[in-house]
């Protein structure tokens, strides 16, 4: 006897077990959010132990040569430019996901007072406006494995790298 490709296209999806109605999509921007609003805005860092896998990959393209491997130096990182700018907000304005990728694109605007040591510089009290876009890619679990940021340099930053003072 010979079976039709609908069969088996149809038999498949009777001993299956819904673990969650929420979309690929749905899951990536919850991700990205809760990367933003509870991380970054609320200093929760707790949260990436959730959201990110233990190997991730984290780059910030101002810095081409700083590709930071592992939760534990993106921790590490946030707790730093969080030390120089503890007011360090960001706006999340759009979020681009969809359900047929693994990668989420996120769009924000964000403010910061340099009030304490940041580059081996003393606090400078300069309020930073920039923006900027993160790349996440995701595995098949929704977890992050990989963060690419590309974004406009901090006053602080222009000034002591890019020798641009005055800004």
């Amino acid at each position: 006897m010979t079976r039709q490709p609908e069969h088996y296209a149809r038999s498949q999806y009777y001993n299956f077990k819904v673990v969650s109605t929420t979309s690929h999509s749905e899951q990536q921007t919850e991700a990205v959010r809760r990367f933003f609003e509870e991380v970054w805005n609320r200093g929760d860092l707790t949260v990436l132990d959730e959201l990110v896998c233990m190997d991730v990959t984290y780059e910030d393209r101002v810095w081409h040569e700083h590709k930071l491997p592992g939760r534990r130096r993106l921790r590490n990182m946030i707790q730093e430019v969080k030390h120089g700018y503890p007011d360090f907000t960001f706006n999340l304005e759009h979020v681009l996901a969809r359900d047929d990728s693994l990668v989420c694109m996120a769009h924000w605007t964000a403010t910061c007072t340099n009030q304490g040591d940041f580059l081996d510089r003393p606090a400078s009290g300069r309020i930073s406006r920039l923006s900027g876009m993160h790349m996440f890619v995701f595995d098949r679990d929704a977890r992050i494995v990989e963060i690419t940021c590309y974004r406009q340099p901090t006053d602080e930053e222009r000034s002591q790298h890019f020798g641009w003072e005055g800004l």
